[in-house]
């Protein structure tokens, strides 16, 4: 009776045993990555079930691995493990990974997967190409027997290049097939390279050093030699045409392997080798200053001779060229006469350096008149200074103006009526026609207001186009000046404006975040003012902003930041004024493209250390501090929370979280 109730407790027992292994058995949930995968540096792998205990590190792996890329696995928790490869697995590389017969979970369970687990890297594949890394189609372009460099992640079968890369022509409705370069001309290729500098071969270096197992320079070189190829098309690709190079599928390695789909790079053959007569200015269809020959690729200085530029008499005109061994253009200073027709031909053959024949030299000779310039005046831009105590007058540049000369001028002393008047000056009497001091506008900035005082004076000699008269100034300060310049031809009657101070003052603002300091000094002999009045101006609405005066050293300080506006349409942000004894000086401040100024809060990251594992917790103390005339100090609006993004810059993912910040500021 007991040996009975004996057994069935061992049966029992048994019985659970059995149901427990059952239970503990565990399989494959992921294995990443598999099947076709580029550049894979690591392998994961987690199993449904606990496999290794906490504090068991280094159990055995549980998998036999087969791959020419050598690489170590590591238990990352109880169910994760991962295979590290020590670099990244080139193309043409096929690497398995087999389940042990052993491995057991935890609990003694078996585990269920597939008799093997792999990934492919495919074909060779480009991972640099010159030209192509930092290529702009529309800066730069290729030659029409244009070599490519390529750098493949494998070594490729060189007739399945021949076979399977070629060019593609916009419009074209064949491809054409490819040359490999190798032997001398490739040998050449490289060093030239290495003599014109070291970027191409650094650029190679960076892109295959992660694809190859550490080695000294001089090997790495080696294997990266073995795996780059140079191809050429066929035929010479059409001058201004786009093409592509087509790395096509079927492209294999050693082992066979090829790739699958189509790899293009994407350029833009050069223009012809073209000459261009050109002016830079023209009025009314006539050419009214800077004749040039401008060429499409450059020439040799020498070669350049095969032009020659002469005017109507048949006298040579002098070119100018830079100091440069090669150019692109050639300058004809002297060939300004008036109504007057000038013609350049080309003497000689010319080629560029590349030795190309000009495609337009049928077009030459060819003529170019020029014309006669209009009427015109300029007082230069910006504010023009005339010392006090010279004769009152303000130089200004006149161009063919006849006699006599007549103008309006408007003496403006208020703070706030400068500003608008200079915003006036600048941007036209209506703000709309943003015409800027010097040019020649078809409205009086004067137009619609009864102010200011009418002058006549004399343009001074008439024997050259272009001389320097004086405006009368009828005392100092700050004045709007204006001349009134005759129709001519097409054009109606115009005005040119400026703007002129007569003053011996002198005044600078310097501007930063937290403050400000203004400097005035004498114009006439460089020394400090003392007790100058200072105000500051709001260019956007003309309200005064700050006051001061200037101490022994002419200085005038604005412990306060200066108000911003971002809605502000000025030509400028704010005015100074500096004044004493009835001297008055003005100075402008901030251009309309500028933005608030950014205030300077620095965030430092303080990482546990350098260098981590994957799967490994990362700890990060940030420390927010300010900037300032004081040094670095806390936020006075300190903030309670920020959020935070970290980026992988290999995997592009980024992670964002919300974190606290104490009192501190940490």
């Amino acid at each position: 009776m007991v040996k009975r109730e004996v057994s069935k407790s061992v049966l029992a027992v048994v019985s659970c045993l059995c149901a427990g292994l059952v239970w503990s058995q565990a399989r494959v949930e992921l294995f990443s990555p598999s099947g076709y995968a580029k550049d894979a540096r690591q392998v994961t792998v987690r199993f449904s079930e606990p496999m290794v205990a906490l504090g068991e590190p280094n159990r055995s792996d549980p998998f036999a691995v087969e791959c020419e890329v050598p690489g170590n696995g590591r238990w990352v928790d109880e169910r994760n493990w991962v295979y590290d490869f020590d670099y990244d697995v080139p193309g043409a590389v096929r690497c398995g990974f087999s389940l042990r017969d052993d491995v057991r979970t935890v609990a003694g369970g078996t585990v269920e997967g597939l008799p093997e687990y792999a990934f492919h890297t495919g074909g060779p594949a480009i991972l640099h190409s010159e030209p192509g890394r930092y290529w702009n189609p529309d800066r730069w372009k290729i030659d029409e027997r244009q070599v490519f460099l390529l750098l493949l992640d494998a070594i490729a079968d060189r007739a399945s290049i021949r076979e399977h890369v070629h060019c593609r022509i916009d419009g074209a409705q064949a491809t054409l097939p490819v040359d490999l370069v190798e032997g001398p001309e490739r040998t050449a290729i490289l060093d030239a390279m290495a003599q014109a500098g070291s970027v191409p071969v650094d650029a190679l270096l960076e892109s295959a050093s992660s694809h190859l197992p550490p080695a000294s320079e001089h090997e790495t070189r080696t294997r990266i030699l073995e795996r780059t190829v140079m191809v050429r098309c066929r035929d010479p690709l059409p001058a201004g045409s786009d093409v592509q190079l087509i790395w096509g599928a079927g492209i294999a390695g050693l082992n066979g392997m090829t790739t699958t789909e189509d790899h293009t790079l994407s350029f833009s053959v050069r223009p012809a080798f073209r000459a261009h007569l050109a002016c830079a200015h023209e009025f009314e269809g006539h050419c009214v200053g800077g004749i040039h020959i401008r060429l499409t690729a450059p020439v040799n200085r020498e070669a350049a001779a095969g032009f020659r530029l002469a005017d109507e008499a048949g006298d040579i005109v002098a070119s100018e060229m830079d100091g440069k061994f090669q150019i692109d253009r050639l300058d004809f200073p002297r060939a300004f006469k008036d109504q007057t027709s000038y013609r350049a031909e080309l003497v000689a053959p010319i080629t560029d350096i590349d030795g190309r024949a000009l495609a337009n030299a049928s077009s030459f000779p060819a003529t170019i008149r020029v014309g006669r310039l209009p009427p015109g005046a300029s007082f230069g831009r910006g504010i023009q200074l005339v010392e006090r105590d010279a004769p009152g007058m303000a130089p200004v540049l006149l161009r063919r103006v006849e006699e006599p000369v007549r103008g309006r001028s408007l003496s403006v002393a208020e703070d706030s009526e400068i500003v608008a008047w200079m915003r006036r000056v600048w941007s036209g009497p209506n703000e709309a026609t943003d015409q800027w001091v010097g040019q020649a506008s078809g409205q009086s900035v004067f137009e619609s207001v009864e102010a200011g005082d009418t002058f006549t004076f004399s343009a001074g000699r008439a024997d050259h186009p272009y001389r320097i008269a004086g405006v009368p100034l009828p005392g100092s300060g700050f004045r709007i000046v204006e001349l009134e310049l005759p129709a001519a031809g097409s054009l109606p009657r115009r005005y040119v404006r400026g703007m002129v101070l007569a003053t011996d003052l002198a005044v600078h603002l310097h501007r930063a975040k937290a403050s400000s300091v203004v400097w005035v000094t004498g114009l006439s002999d460089g020394q400090p003012v003392e007790g100058a009045d200072i105000a500051i101006t709001d260019a956007c609405d003309g309200g005064t902003v700050a006051r001061a005066a200037t101490d022994a050293d002419g200085l005038a300080r604005v412990p306060d930041a200066l108000p911003w506006r971002e809605d502000c349409a000025s030509h400028f942000r704010y005015l100074v004024t500096a004044r004493k004894n009835g001297d008055l000086a003005v100075a402008t401040s901030g251009r309309p493209w500028e933005r608030k100024p950014r205030t300077s809060l620095i965030v430092h990251a303080i990482q546990d250390r350098a260098m981590y594992q994957p799967g490994e917790t990362v700890s990060i103390k940030l420390v927010v501090r300010l900037a300032d005339g004081n040094g670095l100090v806390l936020p006075a609006d300190k903030a309670t929370k920020a959020k935070i993004s970290i980026d992988h810059y290999r995997t592009a993912e980024t992670q964002e979280s919300s974190v606290d910040i104490a009192e501190d500021g940490t």
